[in-house]
């Protein structure tokens, strides 16, 4: 178990208590109400100025919190990315806003920030989590209540729960401003471009105003590229960067000569490491560190996790460009958007340039969309009784690439009576719908699980070193900015290279043979293979063991055959939902290990 406390507050008949405090923030006024803080807040509406960096974690923001709340009764009208706890007599009041980076946790007896406090002998583990988890459910660690164990529930975004000792604790879902389809005319490029300059300027400079050591990541892509050169300009002085460097595949080659021209150019002390130089963990003779929840990728922290740890300083800063294609990345779901919208005009020439784009005949692209507007049942129908065929005009993924979760799922039989496409769509149905409170149906956006990807990933690593990670494009000024002040236009630009907002924004700041590179490809495919043939014999036996324990829905000689395929390098619909489960039965078996000696 690892050494940093975490908030624990346990609400019974008996009264509130509240165990160990790790880097909250925390006030208690002279009438005897607490309040704990964790997370950001950029603003206050209460007339005495602005919130600063430095005032981050610390007892006065808490204390200007608490008086804040006193006067309004609600939190929700900050600004930031937080979540709080307030102890009132013998009431318990949880918060958390719309787009906390942080999550809180909580069952009849209380909330915690993290899961494991909350787990009693006798647990069971959450079969309606884990089905959604291997189907990947949108937004599933952002907006949905449900998590890993029964009875145990995730506090949703823009919502508030009180606790009374002695009886059930009550949620409110607050309201939360929509994000609206964006289709205003942009008469002025160049303004909308220095905006966006203008917007990651602000958020860098606030998060330098923690006086903090910096670290940035740099891997010569356009995004990391972006923040490292920007905080160059900034910060006036040399600062570390690293990159992760997979020198065997073909993508690495062309971006490590960008970090270098970057660094070179920005005067950064760039560190590349090969992955020769990494030591891939063996699962068998290795502990991982405590996880809340399983996530898919869980295995780049293992492997680049420690040397991260290693290789920064402690307390500072490491800023990344991750994220950023969740905002700025084109995608073809406009389509359907705009089909929606009855902007048939539209829908024609922007078909016309993704095929331009692509090099590929107008018509066919038409033929594709067409295809898919077809029902999910009668596509899932198509694609697998054509699945052996050469050439198969329903294998549109190179249009609609969400397609692919319609194949066949080998090893997957029905879950509950219900086959696995019947499922995705309910799913889907539901995640749209709690997405609802924060987008509009008409907003091409991706679900917001991606905001606690790298807190999953690399937090039990990075936070036992005091060392914040920081994404300059999960932070919700510049989600405001993208969504209420960007066109879709400008967005899903289809007749210039992809990301060419970003690439004008990037004038004069990042070096012109970076900001012009053609590709941005960068796989970690490496890694992770890497990391299956190191483990083969470990996920092989929880696979087995998984099989005995759920006969009912995995079909173990289907499976088993997707595993070998996975080691093969082979990926379908059946390997990619596969490795899915081993990420949670990985997680499980930590988890458990770290239940036995808390």
């Amino acid at each position: 178990m690892e050494n940093t406390p975490h908030l624990h507050i346990v609400s019974q008949p008996s009264g509130i208590r509240v165990h160990g405090v790790g880097s909250y923030s925390y006030w208690r006024n002279p009438s005897g109400k607490e309040y704990f803080l964790k997370g950001e807040i950029y603003a206050i509406p209460d007339g005495l100025g602005p919130v600063l960096p430095a005032d981050q974690n610390t007892k006065g923001l808490a204390k200007r919190l608490l008086d804040y709340i006193e006067r309004n009764g609600s939190p929700e009208n900050i600004d930031g990315q937080f979540c709080g706890v307030l102890i009132d007599d013998a009431c318990v009041t949880a918060y958390r806003s719309a787009f906390s980076l942080y999550l809180l946790y909580f069952n009849d007896s209380g909330v915690s920030d993290k899961l494991s406090t909350l787990s009693v002998n006798g647990s069971k583990y959450s079969f309606e989590y884990l089905q959604r988890f291997i189907l990947d459910y949108p937004s599933l660690h952002f907006s949905y209540p449900l998590t890993p164990l029964e009875g145990v529930y995730r506090l949703p975004p823009a919502s508030l729960l009180r606790f009374e000792p002695g009886k059930k604790p009550i949620q409110t879902l607050l309201s939360s401003k929509v994000y609206e389809f964006n289709d205003q005319k942009e008469d002025n490029r160049e303004e909308i471009v220095v905006k966006v300059r203008e917007t990651l300027k602000e958020i860098l400079l606030w998060h330098l105003g923690k006086q903090k050591p910096i670290h940035s990541e740099l891997s010569g892509g356009l995004d990391s590229s972006f923040v490292s050169s920007f905080l160059s300009i900034l910060t006036g002085r040399r600062f570390p960067a690293h990159m992760f460097s997979f020198r065997k595949h073909p993508s690495h080659e062309l971006s490590e000569s960008c970090a270098r021209k970057v660094a070179i150019e920005k005067n950064i002390d760039l560190t590349i490491i090969d992955a020769a130089e990494i030591h891939v963990p063996d699962l068998s003779t290795t502990d991982l560190p405590y996880q809340d929840e399983p996530i898919e990728t869980y295995w780049l922290g293992a492997i680049l996790g420690p040397v991260m740890r290693n290789q920064i300083e402690r307390n500072s800063i490491l800023f990344s460009g991750y994220a950023c294609d969740h905002l700025y990345l084109r995608g073809t779901d406009i389509l359907l958007v705009l089909l929606k919208r009855g902007k048939l005009i539209d829908l024609f020439y922007t078909l016309r340039d993704i095929s331009k784009a692509a090099k590929r005949p107008t018509l066919n692209y038409f033929f594709q969309f067409l295809i898919s507007l077809l029902p999910r049942k009668v596509m899932a129908l198509l694609i697998d009784c054509t699945r052996n065929l050469r050439i198969n005009p329903f294998n549109i993924e190179e249009l609609a690439p969400q397609i692919r979760h319609l194949a066949r799922v080998g090893w997957l039989k029905r879950i509950s009576g219900k086959n696995q496409v019947a499922w995705l769509y309910e799913l889907e149905k539901e995640g749209k719908s709690l997405d609802g409170r924060f987008f509009s149906k008409a907003v091409p956006h991706s679900h917001l699980s991606y905001l606690f990807a790298t807190r999953f990933v690399f937090d039990p690593y990075l936070s036992e070193a005091g060392i914040e990670y920081v994404h300059p494009f999960c932070d919700k000024r510049m989600m405001d900015f993208v969504y209420h002040h960007i066109s879709w236009k400008s967005i899903h630009d289809f007749k210039n290279p992809y990301k060419q907002l970003l690439r004008e924004a990037q004038r004069g700041i990042v070096p012109e043979d970076v900001r012009l590179r053609p590709f941005n490809d960068f796989s970690f495919d490496g890694y992770y293979y890497s990391f299956l043939r190191t483990n083969r014999d470990f996920l092989y036996t929880l696979l087995t063991e998984a099989a005995k324990e759920f006969p009912g829905w995995i079909d173990v000689k289907e499976a088993l055959l997707s595993f070998e395929k996975m080691m093969m390098g082979c990926y379908g619909n059946s390997e990619n939902t596969l490795s899915r489960l081993l990420a949670y039965l990985v997680w499980r078996k930590t988890f458990e290990t770290h239940l036995k000696t808390a």
